[in-house]
């Protein structure tokens, strides 16, 4: 069944226990039908997994559109995969002012300081004004996932600065680098 979302979209669950006896061992087909012609997202997140506390995953070639707050961040998964090539993150800023900070694990999360006025706790960073630009290099991820299963990273999108006081607006892609 579909569950009203705070977007005033809609979110459709499927538990893993049904997936597990419908025996989907590949593929899952979702369609959108429509009345009238209309645009919309879908965003696959798996709500599952060692403490990632149902984030959305970021997928090579996706790009994610979302907005944030000034001085909060919007988190996302980040799962290099088995052969750690460099990956290269970019939020395009369509108001407002972000960051993008990199966390080891759900448990180290970035956080802001508002003493200091700065970010906390991350592993890479890229804080310019407009767009951000972040690679990460596959030796950094590979030394980070030494000796951890199933290892994953939280990419942080921070709110940095709004010119309207409520909320910065960005798009974030990830891309595989050769």
């Amino acid at each position: 069944s579909l569950i009203p979302s705070y977007d005033n979209g809609y979110s459709l669950i499927l538990p893993e226990v049904a997936i597990k006896d419908a025996k989907c061992t590949s593929n899952i087909y979702l369609s959108v039908y429509g009345v009238t012609s209309a645009s919309f997202n879908i965003l696959v997140s798996i709500i599952s997994g060692s403490n990632t506390q149902g984030y959305p995953a970021l997928i090579p070639g996706q790009s994610m559109y979302s907005s944030i707050g000034n001085h909060n961040f919007r988190w996302y998964i980040l799962r290099p995969g088995q052969s750690y090539q460099d990956i290269r993150l970019i939020a395009t800023v369509l108001s407002g002012d972000v960051a993008i900070y990199v966390s080891s694990t759900y448990e180290s999360l970035a956080s802001y300081n508002t003493v200091s006025g700065q970010v906390d706790s991350y592993v890479a960073k890229s804080d310019n004004i407009g767009g951000e630009d972040l690679l990460l290099d596959h030796r950094l991820l590979q030394s980070l996932c030494i000796k951890r299963v199933n290892c994953y990273f939280m990419v942080g999108v921070f709110g940095s600065y709004s010119n309207t006081g409520v909320s910065s607006t960005f798009t974030l892609l990830l891309s595989l680098q050769d």
